[in-house]
């Protein structure tokens, strides 16, 4: 795939008459992607998903948001002072050895969990990447920043 994209190399198809053509703005320096291709290939929420929470469970990781560290902490405040009723946790959903377990993610991110994130103290920024994590595409970039301006505002 990465060599698909142009990163290491040629690609043998690079001026292929069916090329079309993306126009990436500049700023966006994060899109890793040239501005003409054959093929896009792209992975489904689930693994997006997955993804996330093997970051944010990674313990050679550091994610910062503004000059907060996210860390799973209050995942484990809440599965150890909240009755499980409450948040449907358990200690294995938050345990990086299953690094392919969807179910932890959608734990994790339910509703239950995110109310009781916000009663904890230090959890903002992990109630954030954990809503912005589960974000669909239908979300607009307003919604978005409003979802941040309110978290951080409350």
């Amino acid at each position: 795939m990465k060599r698909s994209l142009g990163f290491f190399g040629d690609f043998a198809y690079h001026n292929h008459p069916d090329n079309y053509e993306i126009n990436i703005p500049n700023k966006w320096n994060w899109f890793l992607m040239q501005s003409k291709q054959l093929f896009i290939r792209m992975q489904d929420p689930m693994h997006i998903c997955t993804k996330l929470r093997n970051r944010l469970l990674s313990k050679t990781t550091t994610i910062v948001f503004s000059d907060q560290l996210i860390n799973i902490q209050p995942l484990y405040y809440v599965i150890d002072n909240f009755c499980k009723l409450d948040h449907g946790l358990v200690q294995s959903d938050v345990n990086p050895k299953d690094r392919q377990n969807y179910g932890s993610c959608e734990k994790i991110t339910n509703d239950k969990v995110l109310k009781l994130l916000e009663t904890i103290p230090n959890s903002l920024v992990i109630s954030i990447y954990l809503q912005l994590s589960t974000v669909n595409n239908s979300t607009s970039d307003t919604a978005l920043f409003d979802l941040i301006r309110l978290k951080i505002n409350n």
